[in-house]
């Protein structure tokens, strides 16, 4: 009996020393588990990201606000008629409406890359630029002066209109043309941040600065010869019969913004396909500058020496020179991306952009039409005292907005 209870007792002791050995077993293994609240590196249910950093580019197709006009700034009429404004035979050549090419080509290009992936923090800088636009207009009279061809303005003497002539039958044949020139570009530096989710690639919430450049000139130029029934003055003498003018009047303005913005960005995807948007609002200054001058240039016998005093027509000692000031401006901007994943690093995709910028001077804006003839130079009342200082200059800002298309590729590496 004694023996049975011994070994009863040993085989006691032989279970509870495998059980507590398999117990540590289980300890130790489970130690070097992950705890349930880290997440695994191999879990397929987190995506691993095609790379930290991204280029793309892209061809933009714009279009923007035309400048604006003050009013008819070329006329025609038949000849016997004279052109000015309010007769029932004269026709507007170019002024009145709208003027240049809206429609700008240009690209955009764009670079940004991660600080830390499970930080959700990064840094996207892009930049964009459209070609130069050129719109021009002419008129030319034939070699008796027709038909007429006449430069409509208010006389500021007497309220009324009246017209600098450009060809009159049998007075004076010539003709006049005009040019705007415009170029537009800008760029942003932006950092971003994502607060929801660690695995998603394109951050939410994004902070920077903006910059837009908006570049325009306009002038436009007259050349008159006098015929033999024709006269006319030039800083207060007589132009004859074989002599020559040519008036040159020139408006330049540049827009430079700069300021802080905000925004926010999400992407929708679905298998290959994503949906970008974007919106954004920038708060600052923009830098308004105004360059005005004319000239009016005598050229006797047609081929002799020029002489050329200051001031044209629109461009005179009153309003002429250089004004600079700084607005506070707003710009909204709204992006739409849809396109494909062709491989996990590279996405093609096609988008819609508006971009509205408030308080912009353009040449049209600063075109006073309100003309003293005591100080045209090509007027036969140049000198005489007396009479109101106009034109003048007073900065007459527009908004302007920029909308179209985009294509392009983005590489992530």
């Amino acid at each position: 009996m004694r023996k049975g209870f011994l070994s009863s007792l040993s085989l006691l002791l032989m279970s509870a020393g495998l059980a507590l050995a398999q117990a540590q077993e289980g300890d130790i293994l489970q130690q070097n588990s992950l705890p349930a609240d880290i997440p695994n590196a191999f879990d397929p249910d987190i995506p691993e990201p095609c790379g930290f950093a991204w280029a793309s580019g892209e061809f933009i197709w714009w279009w923007m606000t035309n400048s604006p006009q003050p009013g008819a700034l070329v006329t025609t009429a038949p000849s016997g008629s004279t052109g000015v404004l309010g007769n029932k035979d004269t026709t507007v050549l170019f002024g009145g409406d709208d003027f240049g090419n809206s429609e700008r080509f240009g690209g955009r290009a764009t670079l940004g890359w991660v600080f830390q992936y499970e930080h959700r923090a990064g840094l996207e800088v892009s930049f964009f630029a459209v070609g130069d636009r050129s719109s021009t207009f002419g008129a030319q009279s034939d070699a008796t002066g027709s038909p007429t061809i006449a430069r409509p303005v208010v006389n500021a003497l007497s309220g009324r209109e009246t017209a600098l002539f450009v060809s009159v039958q049998n007075q004076f044949q010539g003709g006049v043309t005009g040019s705007l020139q415009s170029s537009l570009f800008g760029g942003d530096v932006n950092l971003f941040y994502n607060c929801f989710s660690r695995a998603v690639e394109y951050p939410d919430f994004f902070l920077g600065f903006r910059y837009l450049n908006l570049d325009e000139d306009f002038h436009i130029d007259q050349r008159t010869a006098v015929l033999p029934g024709g006269l006319a003055g030039f800083n207060g003498g007589l132009v004859r019969a074989g002599d020559a003018l040519a008036i040159t009047d020139r408006f330049a303005t540049l827009n430079e913004f700069l300021g802080g913005q905000i925004g926010l960005r999400q992407q929708f995807e679905r298998g290959c396909a994503f949906l970008n948007v974007q919106t954004s609002v920038a708060f600052g200054t923009t830098r308004q500058t105004t360059d005005i001058r004319g000239s009016t240039t005598f050229i006797e016998g047609f081929t002799g020496p020029p002489t050329t005093v200051p001031g044209g027509l629109l461009a005179q000692a009153s309003n002429s020179g250089h004004f600079v000031r700084n607005e506070f401006t707003v710009v909204p901007e709204v992006k739409i991306n849809a396109g494909f994943y062709l491989t996990c690093n590279l996405q093609a995709f096609v988008g819609y952009n508006f971009i509205y910028w408030s308080s912009v001077v353009r040449p049209g804006t600063e075109i006073d039409r309100v003309v003293s003839p005591t100080q045209l130079p090509s007027s036969l009342s140049f000198g005489i005292a007396g009479g109101p200082d106009r034109p003048a200059h007073v900065f007459n800002p527009k908004d302007v907005i920029i909308q179209g298309l985009n294509f392009g590729l983005a590489y992530r590496f």
